[in-house]
């Protein structure tokens, strides 16, 4: 959800659902005739809730080669930075196998954490109603590492369409 406070700057409100690949690990330690092994199996989610604004410069970059770049025709590069709040749900399960028999441990852990997300992009005008998003975003999640980690941050490219009620 977004407003345009002037038309080169917009307050939004965003929440979004984030969910990284689940990743798998088996192995059968001595081979199947012994029936030892083990199998791990670890999933990522979060929830961001993030305020940030945009800054849109009316620049054209579509007028290379003459016309007036300051028209902001079609495209509409922005920079923008947002700030909030990132429920994050991690859980994982192991399941041992040992002469025939299994054990299973499972644990699921949610926490809550700050961060903020810088961005770069540009929207394309369809109509005069309805616009393309294209974004690169940087997310740096504040959290408490162990000694020698680091505070989680990764890098993604968006894709979005937005609708104008005016």
């Amino acid at each position: 959800i977004g407003y345009s406070l002037k038309s080169v700057f917009q307050v939004t409100l965003r929440v979004g659902y984030v969910k990284f690949g689940e990743k798998s690990i088996s192995s059968d330690i001595l081979g199947k005739v012994s029936q030892e092994g083990f199998e791990w199996t670890q999933n990522f989610s979060q929830v961001p809730i993030l305020l940030g604004g945009y800054w849109t410069p009316e620049i054209d970059p579509s007028c290379l080669g003459g016309g007036n770049c300051l028209s902001g025709r079609l495209f509409h590069p922005y920079v923008g930075l947002n700030f909030g709040v990132f429920f994050q749900d991690f859980t994982f399960k192991q399941t041992y196998t040992f002469g025939g028999f299994s054990e299973t441990f499972e644990e699921s852990q949610t926490e809550t954490k700050f961060g903020i997300v810088p961005s770069i992009g540009s929207y394309y005008d369809i109509s005069d109603k309805i616009r393309l998003n294209v974004g690169l975003e940087w997310s740096y999640i504040f959290h408490e590492a162990e000694e020698g980690g680091s505070n989680i941050n990764y890098l993604s490219l968006n894709f979005g369409g937005a609708y104008n009620f005016r």
